[in-house]
């Protein structure tokens, strides 16, 4: 059976204004109205989830995503949903009192991405302006292995493996 690819990018959730927290039913319509024979849809979230990279955005757009999964679940028993998700520069927090202290630790780093363990400890420091990301992330794709780097998405679907 073929499978659905829904993409959302750039949605940049915010705390109050979102017109894409409203029109939930429309895109479940949407995305309903395809091929009657869709038993997986493999929703990808690129880029820029959240407007400033705060937790407050990311419990909204933790909520979109559970409301939509749930609503095309109801329309389309039986079937698969898988989210994937890729981090965006607004998906990082990043306050201006820091921006020399995360310079140099990027530049710390740098050099240990050649080797086969990087520094823990210069790692940690960086992916903290990451944290409600990765905390969505991971509430999101249950079972997760993302680390806060990286992550490979294994979908099987009727016996066909992608990655």
């Amino acid at each position: 059976m073929p499978i659905a690819i829904v993409h959302f990018s750039d949605i940049h959730i915010r705390n109050t204004g979102n017109p894409l927290l409203s029109v939930v039913d429309q895109l479940i319509q949407a995305v309903n109205s395809i091929d009657s024979s869709v038993n997986l849809f493999v929703v990808v979230i690129s880029g820029d989830i959240a407007f400033s990279g705060s937790a407050p955005e990311y419990r909204m757009a933790l909520a979109f995503f559970k409301e939509f999964g749930e609503k095309l679940q109801k329309l389309r028993p039986g079937s698969r949903i898988e989210f994937v998700s890729i981090p965006g520069n607004h998906d990082s927090v990043l306050p201006e009192s820091g921006t020399k202290l995360r310079k140099t630790l990027i530049q710390g780093v740098v050099p240990s991405m050649q080797e086969d363990e990087q520094d823990a400890d210069l790692l940690a420091q960086l992916l903290k302006a990451q944290a409600p990301y990765n905390r969505f992330r991971k509430q999101l794709r249950k079972g997760s292995s993302w680390n806060g780097i990286c992550e490979s998405v294994l979908i099987e679907h009727e016996g066909n493996r992608g990655e």
